[in-house]
C-alpha cells in the first residue's frame, strides 16, 4: 500500500472540477494511507473531500505519474498527452479521462481500474460543501414566474472557446427582455432591475465557484463558454433535469458538455462568435 497518493493539476479550476468523482473513487478503495490534491488555486475548492497540497517539483506537466519512495504523484491533467487523450474535435471527454486514469494506474502498479459508465463520473452537488445560505436568501426572495438565466461571461483560459464581449449581450438582453433574471458570473460596469450578479449574491471571500454550481441548480438556462464558473454548473442534477437548458459557445461540440450519453435537459452549441448571432441564439432559448 502507498504511504501518500498526491493527485496533482497544475493548471485551470475546471480540471480540479472534472477529476473530482474520479479522485473519490479511487480514495475509497484503500489505495494509500492518506491521500492529497495539488493544485494552484484556492484550497477550498477541494477541502470538502480530500487534503490540500502545495504543488511541488514532484508534481510534473508532462508525466503521467511520479514514485517518491512509498508516495505516488498522480497527474490529472489530460492535456499532457495531447493526441492520446485529446483528440481535435473531441476535446476532454469523460471516457477519455477515464483512459487517462486507467493508464496511469497500471503504470504506476496499481491493481485497480475505472469501470463504471462513463456518464457516472459528472459531479453531482452531493459531493459538494457549499455555502448555500446566502443563494436560498436570493431564491427564496424572487418571483419564481421570471425565467431565470445563468450567464458565465468571464474570460475562458481553457482554450476551448474564443473570448468575445458577452458583457454587451447581457446589457442588451438585459433592456431588452424585461420579464427575464439574468445573473452574471462576473462583473462588469452596468446595472439593472433584472441583472444580478453572483458576487452579490453569494456574498463570500475567495472562489465562489462550488457556489455557482449549486446556484445554477435554480436556473433554467445555463450559457457559457467552458470557463471555470460553467463547468462548475455542468452537475449530473442539472443535466437530469427536463426543464433545464445548456447553451455553450465553443470551438467544437465536443467540449460544449459533459455528458456523453443521453441526459434530460436541452444541451445547446454553437462556435458563433459574432455578437449580433449570439445573442439571436440566446435569445431563442429565452
Amino acid at each position: 500500500m502507498l504511504n501518500n497518493l498526491i493527485f496533482y493539476n497544475n493548471y485551470n479550476t475546471g480540471d480540479l472540477f472534472t477529476a473530482r468523482t474520479f479522485i473519490l473513487e479511487l480514495i475509497s478503495r484503500g489505495i494509500a494511507d492518506d491521500y492529497f490534491f495539488a493544485h494552484h488555486h484556492d484550497p477550498y475548492l477541494t477541502s470538502d473531500f480530500i487534503k490540500y497540497y502545495r504543488p511541488d517539483e514532484f508534481c510534473m506537466d508532462r508525466k503521467s505519474f511520479h514514485k517518491e519512495g512509498d508516495n505516488l504523484f498522480f497527474n490529472t491533467w489530460i492535456g499532457y498527452a495531447y493526441s492520446k487523450y485529446v483528440l481535435p474535435g473531441v476535446v476532454c471527454r469523460l471516457d477519455n479521462f477515464k483512459k487517462l486514469y486507467n493508464d496511469t494506474l497500471r503504470a504506476a502498479g496499481i491493481d485497480y481500474q475505472l469501470t463504471r459508465k462513463d456518464d457516472e463520473y459528472i459531479p453531482s452537488i452531493s459531493q459538494f460543501t457549499v455555502e448555500k445560505e446566502n443563494i436560498d436568501n436570493f431564491i427564496s426572495s424572487r418571483d419564481k414566474d421570471r425565467k431565470l438565466v445563468l450567464l458565465s461571461n468571464g474570460l475562458v483560459y481553457s482554450g476551448q472557446a474564443i473570448n468575445f464581449d458577452l458583457n454587451y449581450i447581457i446589457y442588451k438582453l438585459s433592456m431588452k427582455h424585461t420579464n427575464v433574471d439574468f445573473i452574471a458570473t462576473a462583473r462588469f460596469d452596468y446595472e439593472a432591475n433584472n441583472l444580478f450578479y453572483t458576487s452579490d449574491i453569494i456574498k463570500k471571500s475567495g472562489s465562489d465557484l462550488k457556489e455557482i454550481g449549486y446556484l445554477s441548480l435554480f436556473a433554467d438556462v445555463i450559457i457559457g463558454r467552458s470557463s471555470g464558473p460553467y463547468v462548475y454548473c455542468q452537475l449530473k442534477e442539472n443535466y437530469q433535469n427536463e426543464n433545464k437548458t445548456f447553451l455553450s459557445f465553443t470551438k467544437e461540440r465536443g467540449c460544449a458538455h459533459m455528458p456523453m450519453g443521453n441526459v434530460n435537459a436541452r444541451l445547446l452549441w454553437s462556435k458563433e462568435t459574432n455578437l449580433d448571432v449570439v445573442q439571436r441564439k440566446i435569445e431563442e432559448v429565452l
